[in-house]
């Protein structure tokens, strides 16, 4: 569980309590939204659950709330709908699950302040029915950090649903490296998150409206291949053929010509054939590289032979610098909850780069770590 979900649930089980308390005096339902008339903001880490919320949506859904979003009046939640209900309800920010309760805005500040002007009318609260907001909004405020965010609030409506909620925060900063090939390092790769397994998560195009599901959407680009990698795929080619989708197996595979590239082991790279939307290898049933397929199926190892850029994906580098791919964001497997990506390329870049280049990450990866805000208990 994430720590937002943790702090989700407290403040859940917090309403419920002053629910079950006090429920004769709360006129909280369905349908009034007397707490919504306004245009919310929230923060980056609660943008980002939002997000995963909708790309888990169809697109006729997204382009829906994308187009109500933009029509919502300028004194109403932009996912208010005309009968009063929330249609982000199972991920909708802290401040709006805790509305409706008894509210303290300050450690030991009096008086008490109700939420809304229609609960608590000729009743004082438990002590303990009293939402302390000073406490929840700083551990907020850290998971937030946490995650890479700033502090920043964001508008809820995020440019009135043409991208209905934004970008993660991604840190553009450069730390520096030991090393003697790579001498800096983007300090997203340590915090940025990833899905762990791309052959269990459905991926959506998040960039732009409407979102629409396109599986192993990294590989619709086709991607550049070392000339080693080249003639290794294709030593390989009767093994790999196979698994191509059978109008592909017998084209061309890499594109004829070759750009000369210093940051690649034999200095020049050529491009796969891209077919329908997509690079060639991927296999038949456009689930995963055929190249990888094939080894795994037939037991051989498909270091050398897998294009090195595709095996770092997001992670990438140029001249000096290990940095992020710059389409990153537009893939819905970086909007959810995962390990960083410089976790889960770790093992790839030692293999690829040697120890060396792992043990200067690691420095760096202490260093941007630990000028992270602490973490604060959920209490």
């Amino acid at each position: 569980m994430t720590k937002l979900a943790e702090l989700t649930a407290k403040v859940d089980a917090f309403f419920a309590r002053v629910e079950a308390r006090h429920g004769a005096d709360m006129q909280c339902a369905t349908g009034c939204s007397d707490c919504c008339h306004a245009r919310l903001t929230v923060t980056g880490v609660e943008a980002a659950a939002i997000r995963a919320e909708l790309a888990a949506w169809g697109p006729d859904r997204r382009a829906a709330l994308a187009a109500h979003a933009r029509a919502a009046p300028a004194d109403r939640c932009a996912a208010l709908d005309p009968a009063g209900r929330c249609l982000i309800y199972a991920a909708r920010p802290l401040v709006c699950r805790s509305h409706g309760t008894p509210i303290r805005l300050g450690p030991g500040s009096l008086p008490v302040l109700p939420a809304c002007g229609k609960n608590f009318l000729s009743t004082t609260p438990d002590a303990d029915c009293v939402l302390d907001q000073g406490t929840v909004s700083t551990i907020l405020l850290a998971v937030d950090r946490m995650e890479g965010g700033d502090g920043s609030r964001i508008e809820l409506a995020s440019q009135r649903g043409t991208e209905y909620s934004p970008r993660p925060y991604m840190d553009e900063s450069d730390v520096p490296l030991d090393h003697p090939r790579f001498r800096r390092v983007q300090a997203a790769i340590f915090t940025a998150r990833l899905a762990p397994d791309c052959m269990e998560h459905e991926c959506t195009m998040v960039d732009k409206e409407p979102h629409r599901k396109k599986l192993d959407a990294c590989c619709q680009y086709g991607c550049d291949v070392d000339l080693a990698e080249r003639e290794a795929i294709l030593a390989r080619a009767e093994q790999i053929r196979p698994l191509l989708r059978p109008e592909v197996q017998h084209q061309r595979w890499f594109d004829d010509e070759v750009e000369h590239d210093k940051d690649y082991p034999s200095g020049a790279v050529v491009r796969t054939e891209v077919v329908d939307d997509g690079c060639l290898f991927l296999q038949h049933d456009r689930r995963g590289c055929a190249i990888h397929r094939a080894s795994i199926e037939q037991g051989w190892d498909f270091r050398g032979v897998k294009p090195a850029i595709c095996r770092l994906f997001p992670m990438s580098y140029e001249d000096d610098a290990i940095v992020l791919a710059d389409e990153y964001a537009e893939y819905s497997c970086a909007h959810v909850d995962g390990p960083s990506i410089y976790r889960l390329t770790r093992d790839t870049l030692g293999e690829l780069f040697g120890a060396e280049l792992v043990r200067a990450l690691d420095a760096a990866e202490t260093r941007v770590l630990a000028a992270q805000p602490k973490r604060l208990p959920v209490l």
